[in-house]
C-alpha cells in the first residue's frame, strides 16, 4: 500500500509541476506579446538631430483685421541645428488685400527656415490663380479645382517663398494653362500683396480655339475667315499679369502669329474681362501688323495699334494712332495710306472689314503697273467695304472725303497715241465708287471744283465748276471728265464759259454746251 500511495503522490506532483510550468510559460508569452504590441504602437524615438515632431503646422500673416496668406502643412519636423522645419503636404493660400483672391500653392514638402522666414520647396510645385468669387461660385476641394472655374494653373519647381513679403520665386521652367490656352516660360515671381505674376523670360503662349466649343480667341489683323480658327501663338521676353487690373503685359520683342497674319511690337498689353477672356489688345513701341487680304499682302504700322474683341473672340474694331502707314501690294497695283489716326470697323459674321475712317492729314496713293499714279490728300477719308465672292473676300465699295485734292499722273501711251498728262483736282467734297477687284470706276466732286490739266508740253488748261464726274477706264486712268454748273475754262490767253464741259481723253477734245 505504501508503494502504491507513493507512486500516486508522485504522479500528482508531476502533473502539478507541469501545470505550473504551463501557466508560467503562458504568462511569459502573453507578456512578450503585449510588449511587442506596445512597441509597435508606441511613437518612434526622436533622433538626436530632431527637436520635435507635430501632426500639423499652420502660420498666417494678418494685417489689421484681414489675413493676407496662410501656410498649412499636415506634418512638421523641427530640427535642432540650423532652425529648420521640414513641412510635408504644404498648402499656401493667398487672399489678397481685399479678400478677393483664392490663390493656392501646393507641394509635397518644403523646408522652413526660422532664422530668415523663408520657405524653400525643392520638388514640383502647383500654383492655381483664382478669384474668390469663382471659388464661391464653383466650389471644389483645394486639391481638386472645379474645371468650370476660371483658373490659371501653373506648374514649376524649386520655389522659394518669403514669409515677410509674401513673394514666391523660381528660376526653373514654368508651364501654365488658362481658360483660353496654355504656355511655357522660364522663371517666375508671384507677389501676393499686389496680386502680380511675372514670367521672367522666354514666354511662349498658345491661344486655342475649338469650333465645337466656341472658345474665345482673338484674331489678328488681316486674318482670313478660314485662318481665324487656327491657334494664335504669342512669344515675348517676359510677362507681367496684374490680377486686380486684369491686364497681361508682354515685354518685347513680342511676336504674335495666326495663319498668315503676324504682329510684331516692343510691348503688347492684353486686357481681360471678368471671365478672363481677352477684350482688348494694345501694341506699342513700333508695332507692325502684316497679313493678307484677298491674297495680297497688307501691312500696318503706327505708334499704337489696338483691337477691341467681342465675347465670341472676333475683332469688332481696330484703331491705329500716330504715324499710321498702311500698304498693300497686288498684282495690278500698289496702294498706301498715311494718316494720323485710322479706325477699322469689322462685321462679326463673318469677321470682315466694313468701314475704314482715317483722319489727321490723310494721304492715299495708288500706283498701277502701267505707271498711272493717283494721290489723294484730305483731312479725313471714309472707305466702305463689301463682300466679294464666297471665299470670305472683300473689296472697296465707295469712299468719301471733304475738301480733298487729287493728283493724277498718266504716262504716255504710244499704242493709243496719247501723251503723258497730269491732272490736279480739288473739291469741297468727293465721292468715289469702286468696281470688281476694288478697281476705281468713278469720282464725283461737289462744291468749288477746280481742275488743272496738262497734256505733254502743252500749256496748262484750268477749269472751275460746281460739280464734276470723272469716269475711269481699266488700268486706273481716266477716260472722260464732265464738269457742270457755271463752268469757267482757261488755256493760255483763251477763256470760255459754259453750263457743261465734256473732256475725252482718247480724242483729246473738250466739248462745251
Amino acid at each position: 500500500m505504501r508503494t502504491t500511495e507513493a507512486a500516486k503522490y508522485a504522479r500528482w506532483s508531476a502533473m502539478i509541476a507541469l501545470l505550473l510550468v504551463t501557466f508560467v510559460a503562458a504568462a511569459y508569452v502573453r507578456r512578450a506579446w503585449q510588449s511587442y504590441q506596445a512597441r509597435k504602437t508606441a511613437p518612434s524615438s526622436v533622433p538626436s538631430a530632431v527637436q520635435q515632431r507635430s501632426a500639423e503646422f499652420s502660420y498666417s500673416k494678418v494685417t489689421g483685421d484681414r489675413t493676407e496668406f496662410t501656410v498649412r502643412a499636415s506634418h512638421a519636423t523641427q530640427f535642432i541645428d540650423g532652425g529648420r522645419i521640414l513641412l510635408e503636404d504644404v498648402w499656401v493660400s493667398f487672399y489678397g488685400k481685399d479678400g478677393d483672391r483664392a490663390d493656392n500653392l501646393h507641394t509635397q514638402s518644403c523646408e522652413y527656415l526660422n532664422t530668415t522666414g523663408k520657405i524653400v520647396c525643392a520638388g514640383e510645385v502647383q500654383i492655381d490663380l483664382q478669384s474668390s468669387e469663382d471659388a464661391r461660385l464653383f466650389q471644389a476641394a483645394a486639391d481638386r479645382p472645379n474645371p468650370s472655374a476660371h483658373i490659371a494653373h501653373i506648374s514649376t519647381s524649386h520655389v522659394s517663398f518669403e514669409r515677410s513679403s509674401g513673394v514666391a520665386t523660381t528660376d526653373e521652367p514654368v508651364n501654365f494653362r488658362f481658360p483660353q490656352g496654355q504656355g511655357r516660360a522660364v522663371g517666375l515671381r508671384y507677389e501676393s500683396q499686389p496680386g502680380e505674376l511675372r514670367l521672367l523670360r522666354d514666354v511662349n503662349m498658345t491661344f486655342l480655339r475649338s469650333a465645337l466649343s466656341g472658345e474665345h480667341v482673338p484674331a489678328l489683323v488681316g486674318t482670313t475667315v478660314s485662318s481665324a480658327s487656327e491657334p494664335l501663338h504669342v512669344t515675348g521676353s517676359g510677362l507681367l499679369y496684374k490680377r486686380d487690373e486684369r491686364v497681361i503685359h508682354l515685354q518685347g520683342p513680342v511676336e504674335a502669329h495666326q495663319g498668315t497674319s503676324r504682329l510684331q511690337s516692343g510691348r503688347l498689353a492684353v486686357e481681360l474681362d471678368p471671365m478672363l477672356r481677352a477684350r482688348r489688345l494694345v501694341a506699342t513701341d513700333k508695332p507692325v501688323a502684316a497679313g493678307q487680304q484677298n491674297g495680297d499682302p497688307v501691312s500696318v504700322t503706327a505708334d499704337e495699334l489696338s483691337a477691341s474683341i467681342s465675347t465670341q473672340g472676333l475683332i469688332e474694331r481696330m484703331i491705329a494712332v500716330g504715324n499710321v502707314h498702311v500698304t498693300s501690294k497686288g498684282a495690278m497695283r500698289q496702294d498706301r495710306m498715311d494718316a494720323g489716326r485710322a479706325v477699322l470697323e469689322m462685321t462679326l459674321r463673318p469677321n470682315q472689314p466694313s468701314l475704314l475712317t482715317a483722319s489727321q492729314y490723310v494721304v492715299a496713293e495708288s500706283v498701277a503697273t502701267g505707271g498711272v499714279v493717283r494721290r489723294l490728300t484730305s483731312a479725313s477719308l471714309e472707305l466702305k467695304f463689301i463682300p466679294e465672292g464666297s471665299g470670305g473676300q472683300v473689296r472697296m465699295a465707295s469712299a468719301s472725303t471733304p475738301a480733298a485734292v487729287i493728283d493724277w499722273q498718266s504716262p504716255a501711251d504710244p499704242a493709243q497715241k496719247t501723251a503723258a498728262q497730269t491732272i490736279h483736282m480739288s473739291s469741297q467734297h468727293l465721292d468715289v465708287a469702286f468696281g470688281a477687284g476694288s478697281e476705281l470706276r468713278e469720282v464725283r466732286g461737289n462744291g468749288g471744283v477746280e481742275v488743272a490739266r496738262q497734256l505733254g508740253t502743252a500749256p496748262t488748261q484750268t477749269s472751275a465748276s460746281r460739280e464734276l464726274v470723272a469716269r475711269m477706264q481699266p488700268g486706273g486712268d481716266w477716260s472722260t471728265l464732265e464738269q457742270t454748273g457755271d463752268v469757267r475754262l482757261r488755256q493760255g490767253d483763251q477763256l470760255a464759259h459754259a453750263d457743261q464741259v465734256h473732256f475725252d481723253r482718247l480724242s483729246d477734245t473738250a466739248a462745251l454746251s
